[in-house]
């Protein structure tokens, strides 16, 4: 299924069959530190000019850690970024969901598909 990017809206994905939002997502069971996302996509649409679209990790319902994407259409897009331990930390408890944000201006939207995605953490 695809996930659509709309004018500055944090749009958020199914895990499984469950769509994530910012109570609805991984429960850590420990504290600890968001280390790196990796992101592999499909782009099935690009209208309204030039979108700027990122994937974010969301802690509690705010945005805590950014990749960015390519915005052109193709297939096997891939992107990744990494940071050190310490820097977006969580706690016991805390629920970590992930989602699509555009924030280009109105009318400009992208069109996501077969999207997997892996947060990376390090438990303390």
């Amino acid at each position: 299924s695809g996930v659509h990017a709309v004018d500055n809206t944090a749009v958020y994905f199914n895990m499984g069959n469950t769509l994530m939002s910012a109570t609805k997502g991984i429960v850590m069971p420990r504290a600890g530190s968001i280390t790196g996302i990796t992101v592999n996509y499909d782009v099935t649409a690009v209208a309204g000019g030039s979108p700027t679209a990122t994937f974010r990790v969301y802690k509690n319902g705010s945005s805590v850690f950014t990749v960015g994407t390519a915005e052109t259409m193709g297939t096997d897009k891939t992107n990744s970024t990494t940071q050190a331990r310490g820097i977006d930390t969580f706690a016991a408890g805390d629920v970590i969901s992930f989602v699509s944000f555009l924030s280009s201006g109105a009318g400009e939207t992208i069109s996501f598909a077969n999207t997997i995605a892996l947060i990376e953490v390090i438990f303390d």
